[in-house]
């Protein structure tokens, strides 16, 4: 007998600020420690663009992120349907993307195949596509499955120049609905350089005695933790999935 969607198996849906803030990867990472503690994991990754469709299971998408949860997962193979019902290959918003194949992105489909998770895991990762706003179907952001799911929430962000205002306004979206915002996590994204403007700070910074050299990345990083700490208390602000994984006891 099917249990009902408000008694999903324990789990966490990931979102994200944007589109490539890393949301897989640090789905991927937690996952990959979950099953090191020999938890019976479920992912599921309810619609995906950009993914190329390939005729065999041993001739997959392995770029994708169905692919990439099920293999963190500890999944068969054989179960990447279950994993990613529904596919697109342009590189899209789903709605967009599929109908550029002349099909639709199924809502019912949607919520079905969270469900049939139920009976076969522990704890269930779902990770949405895009940002927490972001269509997913003609008339669902990610935000309406969210609500239908009702799943905590872990917001992914990249920590760069500019995420305060994008991590504050997708929380507002989440209150709104009522979910739960379980965590933030700010990816960081080593490469990225952050600097002065080349107009002003750096010829002072060059002339001024009272401006010492600074690590613009790091202060980056630092200050839009202490600020997101500052307008969400009592909300963890994580650096990495492997900080959420020793919050979550199962």
């Amino acid at each position: 007998m099917k249990r009902p969607i408000d008694e999903l198996p324990t789990g966490l849906f990931f979102v994200g600020t944007d589109t490539d803030v890393g949301k897989t990867y640090c789905a991927a990472e937690l996952l990959e420690i979950l099953q090191k503690r020999g938890l019976k994991l479920g992912a599921y990754k309810p619609c995906a663009s950009g993914v190329v469709v390939q005729d065999s299971p041993q001739a997959i998408d392995k770029g994708s992120d169905a692919f990439l949860l099920c293999k963190a997962a500890g999944l068969e193979l054989s179960l990447m349907d279950r994993v990613c019902p529904q596919s697109f290959y342009a590189p899209l918003a789903p709605p967009i993307a599929a109908a550029l194949e002349s099909r639709t992105v199924d809502q019912d489909r949607l919520v079905a195949g969270a469900t049939w998770w139920n009976d076969h895991c522990q704890f269930l990762l779902v990770e949405g596509a895009g940002g927490i706003l972001s269509p997913i179907t003609e008339s669902w952001t990610v935000a309406d499955l969210a609500v239908k799911l009702q799943l905590p929430l872990v917001l992914v962000a990249a920590n760069r120049l500019g995420c305060v205002s994008q991590v504050l306004a997708a929380a507002e979206a989440i209150a709104n609905r009522s979910l739960r915002l379980h965590a933030v996590i700010l990816n960081a994204f080593e490469s990225e350089v952050v600097r002065p403007a080349a107009h002003h700070l750096t010829p002072i910074a060059q002339t001024s005695d009272r401006l010492p050299a600074m690590d613009y990345l790091e202060i980056t990083h630092r200050t839009n933790h202490q600020l997101i700490e500052q307008f969400l208390p009592g909300i963890p602000i994580l650096k990495s999935a492997r900080q959420l994984a020793s919050l979550i006891e199962c």
